[in-house]
């Protein structure tokens, strides 16, 4: 008997049947009969008339049926094992007089919460507005450095020239090795380079 509908390779669904179990005041429902088949490492196993039992709690499979298919079971205390040539397929306890198996896959390990500043640079740095209207778990909002220095501009000149009153009187220009005459004026003005200092005079 299986619970589970994906393990049927084969299922042919029936009027639902009543399976009595050892408490009187309960019992199981099936649901169908069909052909279950499972991989085991590079092995594969094929059960026939298996029944589609939806509500029991563990998947049983007969012995009887295992060793139909030439399989052997190997008991050492209240351990099994099902061998195979060299390996072993299967490996289980003996539970209550059961031999039980633990099919159950291991759980995908999750990674923690994007916050919205991950989903900010996934997103290619949308705005803040966009983001809201996903279905996402947002948290605080933070800053992004990529769009903080993306926005930003050269700093100005800083501010210790006055206003001035005449053309030529403030240059901003690059700085030269050599003192060379760069400009005249029709204000009669020369403007010289002189190490760091910017130096406008009148000729004598």
């Amino acid at each position: 008997m299986f619970s589970d509908e994906n393990l049927f390779n084969k299922l042919a669904l029936t009027s639902e049947e009543r399976i009595s179990t050892s408490d009187p005041g309960s019992s199981l429902t099936c649901k169908g009969q069909g052909t279950v088949k499972i991989n085991i490492k590079n092995e594969s196993l094929t059960l026939h008339n298996f029944l589609y039992v939806p509500n029991i709690t563990n998947n049983l499979v007969s012995l009887l049926d295992l060793c139909s298919k030439s399989i052997t079971i190997i008991k050492n205390g209240m351990t099994f094992q099902l061998p195979n040539d060299e390996q072993v397929l299967l490996k289980g306890q003996i539970v209550n007089k059961l031999m039980t198996v633990n099919f159950n896959q291991p759980r995908t390990l999750l990674s923690k919460i994007s916050t919205n500043y991950m989903w900010h640079e996934r997103l290619r740095h949308p705005e803040n507005q966009e983001l809201k209207s996903l279905p996402l778990k947002l948290l605080n909002e933070t800053l992004c450095d990529v769009c903080v220095k993306g926005k930003m501009t050269h700093f100005p000149f800083k501010i210790h020239f006055s206003r001035t009153n005449e053309p030529s009187d403030c240059l901003h220009m690059n700085l030269s090795d050599q003192p060379q005459v760069i400009a005249t004026f029709n204000y009669n003005r020369q403007a010289y380079f002189l190490q760091d200092h910017l130096l406008l005079e009148k000729p004598v």
